[in-house]
């Protein structure tokens, strides 16, 4: 089993990431600011997902495909 985290803000505002057996089991937002650079929002969205292993690298590529 795959399991990751990504931050939303990280993504292409056109990113459109869809994969059959990808699921969200957590979202959660983070108060950063503390520890980012002016160009940086102060709030973080982390998604946290789980995949079978076989989609490991049509996963790797979309994630790749949509950050900014």
């Amino acid at each position: 089993m795959l399991r990751g985290t990504r931050i939303a803000e990280s993504l292409r505002d056109d990113a459109d990431l869809r994969i059959a057996g990808l699921g969200v089991t957590r979202i959660s937002r983070q108060d950063v600011s503390t520890s980012v650079s002016d160009a940086q929002p102060d709030v973080w969205t982390f998604l946290h997902f789980e995949a079978t292993d076989d989609l490991a690298d049509e996963l790797a590529r979309s994630l790749a495909r949509s950050l900014d």
